[in-house]
């Protein structure tokens, strides 16, 4: 009779090379569509624009994801796992996982609504920019996760499955998928760049193939490194399991050794244009920290501890098709989205106290942008070009205005000012 050994036994063996090798495909995904359109890859703001500002190219990205675990889980054994698994878990404490679901689920969605971002945003690309707002954030969402994971017992409601834990763990096996996918990247991105090049196709038109090839690859590599599977996830977080499983930081590792210097590099040379045309997209590292980002990430590390998927694994295991209890998770997912947006719409975020006022022109003819227009790299609200002067008059110094005193601070003060453009445009 086959006994398969636990994830502990396996992981300095074969799991970790395959969970090194599974964060690499994950840093070069988000590599190539930020190399190429400038553009931030994040799971969770391309399934609130599913919902709220559909698009063909977050949909392409989504569809990439769910068809990469199509294919994993008919050409790579053990890559999913059943849902609930039926090795461990009683019948009678299924109802008890389909909770876990749903409200870990909610809890993700309002959480990356409120702290803009979860794993990918701020794990992958915040952490190797050296950004301040995803280097505490991280650590809340991770920390938290820990703590839900443990103190509502992670690991006993969702146990790994010995099979699939046993046959994923193919370092060979996953090695050769390492090099089939970037290959893939690769040749994607010599095709894409002569299509902008011969054709004059530009960013625009050539983004939803940057965005399917991207999702793939990225929903590839969390299915190498076992990421689409909760236990694995619950068997980092859960500290009370007996069994730690540190997959999880491999994973980080793998991806960060290929974010971390290709964001630098970009930032010390200034390159300020993608290969496809248009400019980086980035957020500013200059925005201050706020509540919102902690109780954002906060929250959605509660959730990640209770159900053991973020954004980008349940979309992968929507993919699958290996059951329909993952759509719980979904479901409870844009229930948390919606939250955030009714909190938008008639909560803080819709008073006006505080707010500065509209357009004003002082004298010299400088009109100053309020600070909800556009703002340059550095953060600061991006002044527009002087009114025309009239004949023979000597043109005045600008003065500097003065500063009003503000209101309390309201939620849509403090949340990024790209958030507030994405909410401005549906809300």
């Amino acid at each position: 009779e086959f006994h398969a050994p636990a994830a502990s036994d396996l992981f300095f063996t074969e799991t970790a090379i395959a969970s090194v090798l599974g964060g690499a495909i994950l840093g070069l995904s988000t590599v190539f569509k930020t190399g190429l359109t400038g553009e931030v890859l994040g799971v969770s703001g391309s399934s609130r624009a599913m919902l709220f500002k559909p698009g063909f190219d977050k949909a392409a990205f989504l569809l990439g994801v769910a068809g990469s675990g199509l294919v994993f889980a008919n050409c790579y054994d053990g890559a999913f796992e059943p849902i609930p698994p039926p090795v461990t878990l009683p019948s009678d404490r299924r109802w008890k996982y389909m909770l876990r679901l749903f409200f870990g689920g909610m809890l993700v969605g309002i959480g990356t609504s409120f702290g803009n971002g979860c794993t990918s945003g701020h794990g992958l690309t915040g952490l190797a920019r050296l950004s301040l707002r995803s280097w505490v954030g991280v650590p809340c969402f991770m920390g938290m996760g820990m703590v839900s994971a443990t103190v509502f017992r992670g690991a006993e409601d969702i146990p790994a499955d010995p099979l699939s834990e046993r046959l994923a763990a193919d370092w060979q096996k996953a090695l050769a998928w390492f090099g089939g996918l970037v290959a893939l990247l690769l040749l994607s991105s010599v095709v894409l760049v002569a299509l902008r090049r011969n054709f004059g196709l530009d960013n625009q038109k050539l983004a939803p193939g940057v965005e399917l090839v991207t999702g793939f690859c990225f929903g590839s590599g969390m299915g190498i490194s076992g990421m689409v599977r909760a236990s694995k996830v619950i068997g980092c977080l859960d500290l009370a399991s007996g069994k730690w499983d540190p997959s999880l930081m491999f994973v980080m590792a793998g991806a960060l050794s290929f974010t971390f210097p290709f964001f630098q590099i970009q930032e010390l040379k200034g390159y300020n244009t993608p290969l496809l045309g248009g400019k980086f997209g980035l957020v500013p590292k200059s925005m201050p920290l706020d509540k919102w980002l902690i109780f954002g990430t906060t929250t959605f590390g509660f959730g990640w501890g209770l159900c053991g998927m973020c954004p980008g694994p349940i979309w992968a295991n929507v993919g699958s098709c290996k059951s329909w209890e993952v759509l719980v998770a979904v479901g409870g997912m844009y229930v948390g989205m919606a939250i955030w947006v009714v909190w938008y719409k008639y909560g803080g975020g819709n008073k006006n106290c505080g707010k500065p006022a509209a357009k004003s022109e002082p004298a010299g003819g400088q009109v100053v942008a309020p600070m909800d227009d556009k703002v340059d790299g550095a953060g600061a609200p991006a002044a527009t070009a002087p009114a025309e002067k009239q004949a023979n008059e000597p043109p005045e110094p600008v003065k500097p205005q003065a500063k009003e005193e503000a209101g309390p601070a309201t939620f849509r003060d403090e949340i990024p000012s790209g958030m507030q453009e994405f909410a401005k445009s549906w809300v």
